[in-house]
């Protein structure tokens, strides 16, 4: 009964998924004070962050990064600019992606788009066949899925079945706390749940990676760009209206 019950559901799941990709979709994705993992799960056309997230008020000082499985290590860090509402770096951001976005504060965005024509579920004429390396990487599923089917969600991500050994790590934004599952003896150790437009950490191989815990200090980082920032207005703003000159 069980398997029978699984099967439904993923033959559910398949269907609504072919209807977003005849005729397009959206999705709404809260956005967390602190660190989200993010993907892009629907094709914008143009799938850079000045034009995915510019249906949103995105908060000034929101910081987004991209992880380089190749050098372990992030990207140099994009800044938004509420005044100009662009990204100091546009980054692209398209299917399969993840990205590390710290916020300051808690907003929506408006996801807008058509869902990739292939997946591991059997969708169009290929399949999501990515072949990544083994590494460490920050990816999602290609398509807009979510639920605690690890196995689903790690096939639409990688493109094949989970080696032994591999894990998971998902990012609770709300909660800003991580949980990790491993794929050992051909079950996953521990239950975590992946939401659409959500990211994760996948050890593909695996390999012996440094744990990505650095993501705490990007949103150090862009809070201390964006306060210079604002302490910099500031101070122009005071002499530009202010009869008194500046000593230093």
């Amino acid at each position: 009964m069980k398997t029978l019950i699984s099967r439904i559901v993923i033959a559910l799941s398949c269907y609504v998924i072919a209807e977003l990709a005849a005729f397009g979709g959206y999705y709404n994705k809260p956005i967390f004070p602190g660190d989200n993992l993010i993907a892009n799960q629907l094709d914008a056309g143009d799938n850079t962050l000045d034009h995915i997230f510019s249906l949103s008020s995105v908060p000034d000082g929101t910081t987004f990064t991209k992880w380089n499985p190749v050098t372990l290590s992030y990207t140099p860090l994009s800044v938004f600019d509420a005044d100009s509402g662009l990204w100091s770096s546009n980054y692209s951001l398209s299917f399969g992606e993840g990205g590390v976005l710290h916020s300051p504060s808690l907003w929506t965005n408006l996801f807008v788009g058509s869902v990739y024509p292939a997946a591991w579920l059997g969708l169009g004429t290929s399949v999501w066949n990515p072949n990544y390396p083994n590494s460490l990487h920050l990816i999602s599923s290609s398509v807009p899925l979510g639920g605690n089917d690890l196995d689903l969600i790690f096939t639409n991500a990688v493109g094949r079945m989970p080696n032994d050994g591999e894990w998971v790590k998902v990012l609770d934004a709300q909660t800003q706390t991580y949980t990790t599952s491993t794929f050992l003896g051909g079950l996953w150790d521990t239950p975590v749940s992946v939401k659409v437009g959500d990211a994760a950490w996948f050890d593909l191989g695996p390999v012996v990676v440094p744990e990505p815990a650095g993501c705490a200090l990007l949103g150090l980082g862009g809070a201390v760009f964006w306060l210079q920032r604002r302490r910099r207005s500031a101070l122009t703003s005071l002499q530009s209206n202010s009869r008194f000159v500046n000593p230093s």
